[in-house]
């Protein structure tokens, strides 16, 4: 069962493990940072089935998912990295990032990318969710079960650009070609 990432990602960011760990995280080595770190990613990620599970330290730029330390974040020189220093620039709590997720082989997904903070409300990072569309798909459909309604995202221009039941796609390629 897919869990609202929004929710999910803003209750990582206030978990008191996630926040010692960043906190100490220069306090211990790096294999034991990334141990710790990954085994609470692994948890989430197996828990709560989202494919792309993320945090990354301030302190050391350290990005860490379910498989380890991935890299070291450098927005000013990687261009996949673009979106962290575009995060810090705006200032916020959350957000919602859509783009391509390099470590499921580029795969389109929507990101919710939360800060972290200590008790003093110290910046120690960001951490995250994402969900690949097709994860996208199964919890439009779940929430329209749920609550009798249909999702559909439109353009300005009135055309479909997304829509739960397959036999509206071919409605959506139609009236794009007009």
């Amino acid at each position: 069962e897919l869990n609202e990432p929004v929710t999910l990602s803003l209750a990582m960011a206030k978990d008191s493990f996630l926040i010692k760990a960043l906190e100490n995280e220069q306090n211990v080595s790096v294999e034991e940072s990334t141990a710790a770190i990954q085994e609470y990613l692994s948890n989430i990620r197996d828990g709560f089935k989202y494919e792309s599970v993320y945090v990354i330290s301030d302190a050391t730029r350290r990005y860490y998912n379910f498989d380890g330390l991935s890299k070291i974040v450098d927005p000013e020189h990687d261009e996949h990295d673009y979106w962290y220093g575009a995060f810090l620039n705006k200032h916020v709590d959350y957000d919602l990032d859509v783009g391509y997720d390099e470590q499921s082989q580029d795969t389109w997904a929507v990101f919710v990318d939360t800060a972290i903070r200590d008790r003093s409300g110290h910046f120690l990072g960001v951490c995250g969710v994402g969900m690949h569309m097709h994860q996208s798909h199964d919890l439009f459909l779940s929430l329209e079960k749920e609550h009798r309604v249909k999702i559909m995202l439109i353009d300005t221009a009135g055309k479909i650009q997304v829509d739960t039941e397959e036999s509206n796609l071919l409605t959506k390629y139609e009236n794009n070609l007009s």
